[in-house]
């Protein structure tokens, strides 16, 4: 791709096939086409290529809600508290990375704790580190050292003064006199290195889906106490809830963005079981987690963004005195305590065998069609089923006595069998798969669920002495 610069067409990129015909970024059009006869030249859009940086930076959303362009050709993304959602730093790399390359990009990428190093790496790393390269906590300085100069984003002049005076590393850099750095070239070759050594703060403006509807508020006088934002999100909230409810929508998960005066960014997420368009609800959820938030200096911008939401049902209201408490701003709360992953309710399935049977659904999901068409099922499922020592008058009639857990249980009643088979179209082991389960009640007064296995799909010894199997219990 060629660009035109102080009127001279250049080089700016070139493609794996040109550089390995000699074609080098920087050298003027006229060389490399004398150079290499029938290269293809293609004109560089600044404005495409920035709204095409803008909707990827769009996309990287996905592994965190703080992402930007980073100059002309790369991506910034500050994935603090959201690396342990892809099994930590080195995975969420590997992932963003091998997903750009499937999409035919040539990527580089660095994860270190400081952007301005993450940087250097991407662009100027050795090839040694490969595509990818994760810096541990402490080790930002052994990573620097070997950079270019280049790195630190300084003028071309100042990188090529520095490098005609033995400079031309990071590491040598370093080891200099600082104030002899700052004398001749000035404060802002010491500020790079800060920046790149993570002791100075790099703030950026992170991108937000374009149609997505947020609250923004700029605060005269930075507030430095959990009282202050919470007055903050009470405004935030009702604007948020006022541009949902024009559009008829209510939000779903919403994220409130704390912007320091040193540049750091602080993210909440709350997340509500339906849409809503009630501001004190909202006000609610994230004052669960409000007490987390580390003000440092002061606050000094804040903004509640609607990172999903759904469409709001209208229901009619009722004439009658209805004073019970609505069951999804309970289920919010419950949820915003303990953690949405552990608020749920068991929904029915198409499958044949029990443990198969039921799944985890929202606690206010859509009822599903399906029903439990079966007999009585046991109110606790043991999965996987539990072997039992069984007793029987012979061998196809319910249990007279079995042991569980070390314990020894009579039967004084049993209903069955009632025959199972297994799901064939799933592996060859369960084509031959049968059960009979029987309920039986003991002379303590205790309910099971057992069943007898005739194949060998539960492991070592269901074809054997152990061939009964402890199921369930019903309460």
């Amino acid at each position: 791709m060629a660009e035109t610069a102080r009127q001279t067409r250049r080089v700016r990129s070139a493609s794996a096939g040109a550089l390995q015909a000699g074609v080098r970024p920087g050298q003027t059009v006229a060389l490399a086409q004398a150079s290499v006869p029938g290269l293809t030249i293609v004109e560089v859009d600044p404005g495409a290529e920035a709204a095409a940086l803008s909707r990827l930076a769009v996309w990287a959303l996905r592994y965190t809600p703080l992402a930007a362009p980073d100059g002309e050709d790369g991506l910034v993304l500050d994935t603090t508290g959201a690396d342990h959602l892809l099994g930590g730093e080195a995975a969420l790399l590997s992932d963003l990375l091998a997903r750009l390359r499937k999409a035919g990009l040539s990527v580089r990428g660095a994860l270190s704790s400081s952007r301005s190093l993450s940087s250097g790496l991407a662009r100027y790393g050795s090839g040694t580190d490969g595509p990818g390269r994760v810096v541990p906590q402490g080790g930002e300085g052994e990573a620097a050292a070997a950079l270019p100069v280049a790195a630190l984003g300084l003028p071309r002049d100042q990188a090529d003064a520095l490098a005609r005076l033995g400079l031309g590393r990071i590491g040598a850099l370093r080891a200099a006199p600082r104030a002899s750095l700052a004398l001749r070239f000035g404060p802002e070759l010491t500020a790079a290195l800060d920046r790149l050594h993570g002791h100075r703060p790099e703030p950026f403006e992170p991108v937000s889906v374009p149609d997505r509807i947020a609250a923004r508020l700029v605060l005269a006088e930075p507030i430095a106490h959990s009282a202050g934002v919470e007055a903050a999100l009470a405004k935030l909230s009702a604007e948020l809830c006022r541009k949902l409810a024009a559009r008829g929508q209510g939000v779903r998960v919403a994220d409130l963005r704390c912007e320091r005066v040193d540049g750091e960014i602080l993210t909440l997420r709350a997340r509500a079981a339906v849409a809503t368009q009630d501001a004190d609800h909202l006000c609610r959820l994230f004052r669960e987690t409000a007490a987390t938030i580390d003000p440092g200096f002061g606050i000094e911008r804040l903004t509640l963004l609607a990172v999903r939401a759904g469409r709001k049902e209208a229901r009619q209201r009722t004439t009658e005195d209805d004073t019970a408490q609505p069951l999804p701003p309970l289920v919010d709360r419950i949820a915003a305590r303990i953690g949405p992953g552990r608020v749920y309710r068991i929904a029915p399935t198409e499958a044949d065998l029990p443990e198969r049977s039921c799944r985890l659904a929202g606690p206010l999901a859509r009822p599903s069609p399906l029903v439990w068409d079966r007999g009585p099922r046991p109110t606790f499922l043991f999965v996987p089923p539990e072997p039992v020592q069984v007793l029987a008058l012979l061998p196809d009639r319910p249990p007279r006595r079995f042991t569980w857990r070390g314990r020894q249980h009579r039967v004084a009643r049993a209903d069955g069998p009632e025959c199972m088979l297994g799901e064939w179209w799933r592996t060859d082991a369960e084509a031959a798969l049968t059960r009979d389960y029987y309920r039986v009640e003991t002379e303590e007064g205790g309910r099971y669920w057992l069943f007898r296995a005739r194949d060998a799909s539960l492991g070592e010894g269901a074809a054997g002495a152990a061939e009964w199997f402890m199921h369930g219990v019903f309460a």
